[in-house]
């Protein structure tokens, strides 16, 4: 039965056959705690404050087997913890001062931060390299591909802003907003001055029509653009050289015809003589009336 210790004897208390068997019961179970009989564990981790002293100790145990880090708990243990606590707090005992010093020294002169790969291929960071230790084509500035690259206006008089020299700055072109010489090359406005990464040559752009017609873009002629006299006439039949013209001269020539309805023929007009004995509309001509009268007398009594 379980020890329960009876703290409120009086004199007068009787004495039971429970009580005799209570206190033997104490006085064997403290007997049996022998510090020489007692066998503890070394695999049980501590779970509070709070156990028998039995189970205190197998925690106890526990713990200096795993702060020696040695397969039992009475090993003994490879350092002590003064002496690592001195290790520890020994700045020097893995390199000399000298070493230190000179360590320092050389990083000091490397003169910039390692970069973090992070950054590599980033706008800002800096470029890879490909299995052949070569710059990746992307990580190439346009100067260099010989992409065109718009960098402003430019005065082709003052030379503002300055041009930098042609070997740097292959595909750089500017847009002339100021017109003048430059070397032997005569800018307007609207011409652009492009680097071919020898030379800086000019892109002639005063040539372009601006506008048609007062219009501009994708522009299609339509009615009213062209005056006749603008419209070239190339023809065999007549001397006008536009159409304005040449109309007015088949006009003319339209004017001086007869007309088709009652014409008023002058001078000596001609016509086609109809075959003898011909009975219809087509006009008879004197050579066709002079052979029909030769005829009739031939047939006359």
């Amino acid at each position: 039965m379980a020890y329960n210790a009876k703290t409120n004897w009086n004199n007068n208390d009787t004495v039971t056959e429970q009580d005799l068997n209570r206190i033997e019961k104490g006085v064997s179970d403290a007997h049996s705690f022998d510090i020489n009989d007692v066998t503890i564990s070394a695999s049980e981790a501590p779970t509070g404050n709070t156990a028998s002293p039995k189970k205190l100790l197998s925690w106890i145990i526990y713990m200096i087997k795993a702060i020696t880090g040695k397969s039992t708990w009475y090993a003994t243990p490879a350092t002590t913890l003064e002496a690592a606590k001195a290790h520890a707090d020994d700045l020097v005992r893995h390199i000399t001062p000298a070493e230190r010093t000179g360590w320092n020294s050389k990083q000091d002169a490397i003169g910039f931060t390692p970069e973090n790969v992070t950054n590599k291929g980033e706008s800002g960071g800096y470029a890879g390299l490909d299995n052949g230790a070569k710059l990746l084509t992307k990580n190439l500035p346009d100067s260099i591909l010989g992409q065109v690259k718009y960098q402003g206006t430019w005065n082709a008089t003052s030379n503002v802003p300055a041009l930098p020299a042609a070997s740097t700055a292959k595909g750089y072109y500017f847009v002339v907003a100021a017109s003048g010489t430059y070397g032997s090359l005569d800018f307007q406005i609207g011409d652009w001055v492009i680097s071919n990464g020898v030379e800086w040559q000019k892109v002639n752009n005063t040539d372009a029509v601006p506008t048609v017609f007062g219009r501009t873009g994708n522009v299609i002629a339509s009615n009213g653009d062209y005056k006749a006299e603008q419209v070239a006439l190339n023809s065999p039949s007549l001397a006008s050289t536009n159409v304005k013209t040449g109309l007015e001269e088949i006009l003319t020539g339209v004017q001086t015809k007869a007309p088709l309805a009652s014409p008023a023929l002058t001078g000596t007009p001609t016509a086609p003589t109809p075959t003898a004995a011909t009975n219809n509309n087509t006009l008879a001509t004197t050579a066709y009336v002079t052979s029909a009268v030769a005829l009739a007398r031939t047939y006359a009594p």
